[in-house]
């Protein structure tokens, strides 16, 4: 599944889905008011593939 995801610095900047570097310093999937989690199909230890255009 192939998903095209803003890179934003805050979580106030979208109402859907984006990547940002959180607080601690790790690379982090959002879903604002969603579960990320479920919306990809994710869990612990599973890989992305991320590509910067």
């Amino acid at each position: 599944m192939d998903k095209e995801i803003k890179f934003l610095k805050t979580y106030s900047e979208s109402e859907d889905f984006l990547v940002l570097i959180g607080s601690h310093g790790f690379l982090e999937i959002v879903a604002n008011k969603k579960n990320a989690a479920e919306f990809f199909n994710l869990k612990t230890g599973d890989r992305i593939r991320f590509y910067y255009a």
